[in-house]
């Protein structure tokens, strides 16, 4: 093979932007349609591996996903375990010291996770039948391209990357505001850039508010227009004038509560910042010295020092499925949107997921029609299948005599014999009306599918609530250890 000669720069840019595709495409940024990266992603696939809905322990999902699916770090594991835990709609539930604003969580092996009511409902049979698989990193087992989610997790629970040259900061509205969204795209309502800024609400992970400011207001719409633009946010202050104190409890992301502190601690009208031990709220006291305008002008101070400016990037990937010859591959796609292009891909995407479900669906219950045709028309013809049994090839007797095929003679035989003489022709008559009816339900679907996706949504808002329920007290416990 003879030598090929390259200058050191151009060796350097061949790899570097080979390596740099990598990390952007498949690792550091979220996918368009479930909103995960690949490690949060197979760390969902591997605790769906985990039946019975019983909380196991981290260490154990930890080891399972590295060793069958993400062959890296366990560190990288139980953050996205942490990760997933921690979000606005988690698909996973923490027991035990999963941490918080201001506590690292236990290690593995002292925590315990199982799938949250969302994340259980992601793996619906149904679903998962029509969801592309691809096979994992030593091809031994396989794993999905997307999760057959049901909700735009992206924009539920936000996502932040660091790739090579590249960033992505995804804002997380409330549960609320999203689905008053696809609602109405799924009824048909074209939705402005202003409409997605009136409609949608941020949903900071430890609270916080917009700055209401004329600028801001036009960044949040620059936001729904572009994708891209730096949106202040601020906590909310409980002023108490008669003991001159104020009360934090809600922090922006990107605020650092000790640097909060530190820095409040060091104005002179500060008497003394505190708060019980491993609680987030916290209570600032003015020096009583100071008057009532003093003490206006150093909530001022504190307002301020809370305000963060978030700089958002829509930027993601997409997965695009390729079956050749029977197997199953993928391409990625690197897109950066705008909050409105976002949701109009995405209620596409969950469009086709539906119709591909449905599709199978029919099929599964034309398969049932079918079989209660074949045993209605077996019931007449109990004479003739009692006497293939004694023949050397019943199957093929069956056929000849019946003019069925192979497939329905190896189907009728596989009943026992007490079963055929019990088959009861009315009571199949009776089943096979009510399989007819279902057909026709999924069918009459298939045409006008929209409906049932914003029929499901109150459902699907239900196990959302009952996830919150289980957070907030898993939360308030870990409160009352400390």
């Amino acid at each position: 093979m003879p030598i090929k000669t390259e200058s050191l720069s151009d060796f350097g840019i061949r790899n570097i932007s080979g390596y740099a595709t990598e990390v952007n495409l498949d690792r550091a940024i979220p996918e368009l349609y479930d909103g995960l990266k690949p490690v949060l992603r197979r760390v969902a696939w591997s605790m769906n591996s985990f039946k019975g809905g019983e909380a196991v322990k981290s260490a154990k999902v930890v080891g399972h996903c590295i060793g069958s699916y993400h062959p890296h770090g366990d560190a990288a594991a139980y953050g996205a375990m942490q990760t997933m835990v921690h979000h606005n709609v988690p698909l996973l539930e923490g027991v035990g010291n999963w941490g918080g604003l201001l506590d690292p969580a236990a290690a593995q092996r002292y925590t315990n996770v199982k799938l949250s009511k969302m994340g259980a409902s992601v793996f619906e049979s149904d679903y998962l039948a029509v969801t592309d698989m691809v096979p994992n990193y030593d091809d031994t087992a396989k794993e999905p391209v997307v999760l057959p989610v049901r909700l735009p997790m992206l924009v539920l629970n936000g996502a932040d990357g660091i790739g090579v040259g590249i960033t992505c900061s995804i804002p997380t509205f409330t549960v609320e505001s999203v689905v008053e969204v696809l609602k109405q795209l799924f009824s048909g309502v074209k939705l402005e850039p202003k409409d997605y800024a009136r409609i949608l609400k941020p949903k900071q992970h430890w609270g916080g508010h917009l700055v209401k400011s004329a600028a801001n207001k036009k960044a949040w719409l620059e936001l729904m227009e572009t994708g891209k633009a730096k949106v202040q946010f601020e906590s909310t202050l409980v002023v108490d004038e008669a003991k001159k104190s104020i009360t934090i409890s809600e922090w922006p992301n990107g605020l650092s509560v000790d640097k909060f502190v530190q820095k409040v601690r060091l104005f002179p009208e500060c008497q003394r910042c505190y708060n019980s031990k491993g609680s987030t709220t916290f209570t600032i006291e003015c020096k009583k010295a100071y008057n009532l305008t003093q003490f206006n002008t150093f909530v001022e101070k504190v307002q301020k020092l809370t305000r963060v400016a978030t700089a958002y990037k829509l930027n993601v990937t997409h997965r695009v499925s390729e079956t050749k010859d029977g197997v199953t591959r993928y391409k990625t796609e690197f897109l950066a949107l705008s909050v409105a292009e976002f949701f109009l891909r995405w209620c596409r995407l969950r469009l086709q997921l539906e119709k591909r479900c449905l599709e199978y669906r029919m099929a599964r219950q034309q398969g049932l029609i079918d079989y209660s045709k074949l045993l209605i028309f077996a019931c007449s013809k109990l004479p003739v299948i009692f006497k293939s049994l004694k023949v050397k090839d019943s199957a093929q007797y069956l056929v000849d005599n019946l003019g069925i095929t192979l497939t329905q003679a190896n189907q009728i035989l596989d009943l026992k014999v007490r079963a055929l003489s019990k088959l009861d022709q009315d009571a199949l008559k009776t089943k096979l009306r009510e399989q007819e009816r279902v057909l026709k339900v999924l069918q009459k679907t298939y045409r006008k599918p929209k409906p049932a996706l914003i029929a499901e949504l109150p459902t699907l808002l239900d196990l959302i609530k009952v996830d919150k329920q289980v957070k907030n007290k898993r939360f308030n416990q870990q409160l009352t250890v400390h």
